[in-house]
C-alpha cells in the first residue's frame, strides 16, 4: 500500500504532522525509530512528583491548538498565576523583572540611562536600513540597536540563552526571533508590534472568534500524557520501535526501508529529525542535503531536577523562575520554579527546581558526569536560593543533540533545501525548522525558559 505521507521521527513536530495530514484525510505512517516516543519530551513519576526531563509546559499561541486540543480531548492545566513573576539573577541576587513601565522605572536592573533607552524603542527608526539588511542581523545587533545596549545585555540575551541555549552573536534574529523581526518590518517597533498583536486578539475574541490563550499549559500527569494521546490517535498507522534505515526515489514515489528490512511506499515524505539523524539518511540519496542538515548545530545540553522539604530552602522560589546573564558567573542558563509553575505536580511541602545548563556557549556539558552536573547546578546557588541541606531527590537528563541554533544564513540555507529537494520532489524536513504541516508552533522542542 502507498500512503500519502510517511513521517520520519515521533517527537512532538512528527506526531503533530502525521496528525495534521490524517486529520485532512490523508493515509499516513510514522516511524519512530526509539521504545518511547515524544522525542525530547520525558516526564517521570516518583513519589507524588511529577517530573519533567524535557520541555515543562508550552505557550498556546497558535490559533490552530483549539481544534488540535478538542480533537485529543486533552486534559489541560494553565501555569498558576503566580509565573506572571519572573526574576534576573543581577549582582548575586534575584530582582524581580518589570513587567510595564511603571516597574521598569523603579526597577534596579538597569541605570536611568538605559530605562529611558529602552522606553524609547517605539521611537527608534529603522529607515536607515532596507529589508534584507534587517534580515542579516544577528539577535544581539538587532536587541541592541531595538532596546540598547544595557537592556539587551540585561534582558535580552538571558532571554535568548533561556529559549535557545545559543549565542546571541550567532543566532539569526529572522529565523530564531521571526515574530520580533515581524513586528519591526510591519510596525516599525517591537512594542508597537505586541500592542497591535494583543488588541487583534482582543477583537478575534469579541467577534466570538476562538484565539490563542497565550497561557502556558501542561497536562494534568505531564507532557508525556500528550505524546501518549497523539500516538493513540494515529493508531496502526504509528510505528514505534521501527526506524527507517533508508530512503530511495521510485518514479514519482518514495520507497523506504525499515530497520527489520521491511518495505513501504509513500507519495511524500516528512522528516521530522534532529539535524544529524537527518544527515545520515540523507547521505547516501542527496548529499548536498545531507550537508545543509549537518549546517544546523544542535549543542549538548542539560536539565537538572531537584526537590527539598519547603523549610530547606529559604527562598520563597514563588513565580516562574530565574534568567541567569553569563556575567554572574554562574554555568545555569536559569532555573524554573516547577512548583510554582504548575503546584499539582509537587507534593505539599515541597520544592521542586529545574536547572538548566549548556547549549552553543558552553557545549562541554555534553561531557560531564551525572555527579559533576549536580553540582555545576546547585552548587552556586545554594546561598543564592538559602538551600540548607542537599537535595532529597535528583533527576538528570543530558541530550545530544540539544535544541536547535538557528544562526545566521539559516535562511539562505532552508531555501537552497527547499530548491534541492524540490527537485527531488514531495520531500521535506522540520525537525530543526519546524515548518511542518499544521505543526503548532508552540511544540518547538526545547526545554528552556
Amino acid at each position: 500500500m502507498t500512503v500519502d505521507f510517511a513521517v520520519v521521527g515521533g517527537g512532538l513536530s512528527g506526531l503533530a504532522t502525521a496528525l495534521s495530514a490524517k486529520r485532512d484525510g490523508k493515509q499516513v505512517r510514522l516511524f519512530e525509530k526509539n521504545s518511547r516516543p515524544g522525542g525530547k519530551v520525558k516526564t517521570l513519576h516518583e513519589d507524588g512528583y511529577v517530573v519533567e526531563l524535557g520541555p515543562l509546559g508550552f505557550l498556546d499561541r497558535e490559533p490552530g491548538f483549539a481544534q488540535f486540543r478538542q480533537d485529543l480531548n486533552l486534559d489541560l492545566i494553565p501555569a498558576d498565576v503566580a509565573v506572571k513573576k519572573r526574576f534576573l539573577l543581577h549582582q548575586g541576587h534575584l530582582c524581580e523583572l518589570p513587567s510595564g513601565p511603571l516597574s521598569l522605572l523603579s526597577s534596579p536592573l538597569l541605570s536611568w540611562s538605559g530605562k529611558l533607552r529602552l522606553l524609547a524603542e517605539p521611537f527608534i527608526s529603522s529607515s536607515s536600513k532596507n529589508s534584507e539588511e534587517l534580515s542579516a542581523e544577528t539577535v544581539r545587533e538587532f536587541a541592541r540597536r531595538r532596546l540598547g545596549v544595557e537592556a539587551s545585555d540585561r534582558f535580552f540575551e538571558p532571554f535568548v540563552s533561556g529559549i535557545f541555549a545559543g549565542d546571541p552573536e550567532k543566532l539569526s534574529i529572522a529565523a530564531a526571533f521571526p515574530r520580533l523581526h515581524q513586528f519591526e518590518k510591519d510596525f516599525g517597533s517591537i512594542f508597537r508590534g505586541a500592542l497591535q498583536e494583543r488588541r487583534r486578539r482582543k477583537k478575534r475574541q469579541a467577534a466570538g472568534e476562538a484565539v490563542e490563550s497565550m497561557q502556558t499549559l501542561t497536562c494534568q500527569t505531564g507532557m508525556q500524557a500528550m505524546v501518549e494521546a497523539m500516538v493513540s490517535a494515529l493508531g496502526d498507522k504509528y510505528l514505534g520501535g521501527t526506524g527507517v534505515a533508508s530512503l530511495h526515489k521510485e518514479g514519482g514515489e518514495w520507497r523506504l526501508q525499515d530497520d527489520t528490512g521491511r518495505t513501504h511506499h509513500a507519495k511524500k515524505i516528512v522528516l521530522a529529525l534532529p539535524s544529524a539523524a537527518a544527515e545520515k539518511l540523507l547521505l547516501p540519496l542527496a548529499p548536498e542535503l545531507a550537508g545543509l542538515a549537518k549546517d544546523i548545530p544542535s549543542p549538548p545540553f542539560a536539565v537538572v531536577v531537584a526537590a527539598w522539604p519547603r523549610e530547606m530552602v529559604k527562598h520563597p522560589c514563588e513565580g516562574f523562575g530565574f534568567l541567569i546573564p553569563r556575567s554572574e558567573g554562574v554555568r545555569a542558563l536559569g532555573v524554573q520554579f516547577a512548583h510554582s509553575v504548575f503546584p499539582s505536580q509537587t507534593p505539599p511541602g515541597k520544592v521542586q527546581l529545574r536547572f538548566l545548563l549548556g547549549g552553543a556557549l558552553d557545549p562541554q556539558v555534553g561531557e560531564l558526569t551525572k555527579e559533576e552536573l549536580i553540582e555545576a547546578a546547585i552548587q552556586p546557588l545554594k546561598s543564592i536560593l538559602g538551600m540548607t541541606a542537599p537535595p532529597e531527590k535528583v533527576w538528570v537528563r543530558q541530550m545530544q543533540p540539544g535544541i536547535p541554533q538557528y544562526q545566521m544564513g539559516f535562511g539562505k540555507r532552508k531555501a537552497q533545501w527547499q530548491a534541492v529537494a524540490q527537485k527531488l520532489g514531495n520531500l521535506r524536513f522540520i525537525g530543526d525548522s519546524f515548518q511542518g504541516i499544521g505543526v503548532p508552533a508552540a511544540f518547538q522542542s526545547n526545554a528552556g525558559y
